[in-house]
């Protein structure tokens, strides 16, 4: 959930990713996200698989927000582009599309802050020798040019300690590995 540092009523505050079963409704009563406004302004869904988007209903629901995401699949009321930028909370955030996960797989970089929400797309490759798609390589290149600070990812500890050094590990690791050409690129 990111939260503007004094809830202004102009913050956007924004859930990522609502999980299987939308339980969080139940937390948000306890946050403090300002005065006058709902808990959720926007949900941005990292990509369309069970464990990270189930709850997308019960959130709507609760809240009547729009949720972006990469393709328009059930719930999704706005489609995301590569390299679009929103505000998140009080920030900037940039939309990255990566199809290396699965189609509709996005990253979430928030500029100012340094931090990338990564859903399932790997950032941690320690083994070289794999295959990988070529936004997966486009994807990584970008993020090694950005100042990350931290890499919060669906099933992982946050990596808040030589989040950049990691993804340049990983770059590294994947230029050195089989690329797959996507069509029409």
């Amino acid at each position: 959930m990111l939260l503007g540092e004094w809830n202004r009523l102009d913050d956007v505050n924004t859930l990522i990713d609502t999980g299987t079963d939308g339980g969080i409704v139940d937390l948000l009563p306890a946050l403090s996200t300002g005065i006058g406004k709902k808990q959720i302004d926007l949900v941005l869904l990292t990509h369309s698989h069970f464990d990270h988007a189930g709850g997308v209903r019960r959130i709507v629901d609760a809240y009547g927000c729009p949720v972006g995401a990469m393709a328009l699949t059930d719930g999704v009321t706005r489609r995301m582009h590569d390299g679009e930028l929103l505000r998140l909370a009080d920030r900037e955030g940039e939309i990255m599309g990566c199809s290396e996960h699965s189609t509709d797989s996005m990253c979430i970089y928030i500029h100012g802050e340094g931090y990338v929400f990564a859903g399932d797309t790997p950032m941690f490759i320690r083994t070289p020798g794999g295959t990988y798609s070529e936004d997966f390589l486009r994807l990584l290149r970008r993020l090694s040019r950005l100042p990350v600070r931290g890499i919060f990812s669906g099933h992982d500890d946050p990596v808040l300690d030589g989040a950049q050094d990691l993804i340049r590990m990983t770059l590294g690791i994947v230029e050195s590995s089989t690329i797959l050409l996507q069509s029409g690129g």
